[in-house]
């Protein structure tokens, strides 16, 4: 049985069906920002700045630790095959285990290669000198466009200078962003090529 509904025939439509107030404020007209300028520099601007900063500088000092590493082994190798080679330097340890100098000189130089070879390989694979130059370049370019920008210098001289700062910067973030993206991408269509020479 279907239920009966009783309506006032005197009530009008708007009566009848109440609007209700919405409790939002309006949204900032489009040519008012949302961010002064002083909020965009400190909480996007100096923000990214210091985060390639810090960035380049672990890369950095990442790099170059690895590379002494490489430098040290790579010039001991050949003075442990040498050493081996050349001199008759005796046994060590008592005569029943007794192991040969010469024989031991050659497993170090073994070892030592299998070590310079892994460390040769992992700077190639994490890239940590690109990602050090390209972060810190990115942190430079970062610095020189608030320079210009606190100075008042071209282009950032005119009226409509915090709509250029901000398109600036977010240019150079959204460009950085897309060149990882491809590189990640690029490493993807590398690996099936490698699991198939595999």
């Amino acid at each position: 049985m279907a239920a009966q509904h009783n309506i006032d025939p005197n009530l009008s439509q708007e009566e009848e069906n109440p609007k209700v107030e919405a409790t939002y404020e309006e949204p900032q007209g489009r040519l008012r920002p949302v961010m002064n300028d002083d909020e965009y520099i400190t909480e996007r601007l100096e923000n990214q700045m210091n985060w390639f900063d810090r960035k380049s500088s672990w890369h950095q000092k990442r790099y170059k630790k690895l590379k002494r590493w490489e430098f040290g082994i790579g010039a001991t190798i050949p003075v442990l095959v040498s050493f081996s080679a050349s001199c008759d330097l005796g046994d060590l340890g008592p005569a029943p285990y007794a192991v040969s100098l010469s024989w031991l000189l050659q497993i170090f130089a073994s070892v030592a290669g299998v070590v310079l070879v892994f460390i040769t390989k992992h700077l190639e694979l994490e890239d940590h000198y690109k990602l050090w130059k390209d972060y810190r370049a990115n942190a430079e370019q970062l610095q020189h466009e608030l320079m210009l920008y606190t100075s008042r210098t071209k282009p950032y001289d005119t009226a409509q200078a915090y709509h250029d700062l901000v398109e600036n910067i977010e240019g150079l973030l959204n460009k950085e962003n897309m060149k990882w993206q491809q590189s990640g991408h690029e490493k993807q269509q590398d690996q099936p090529k490698k699991d198939e020479n595999a």
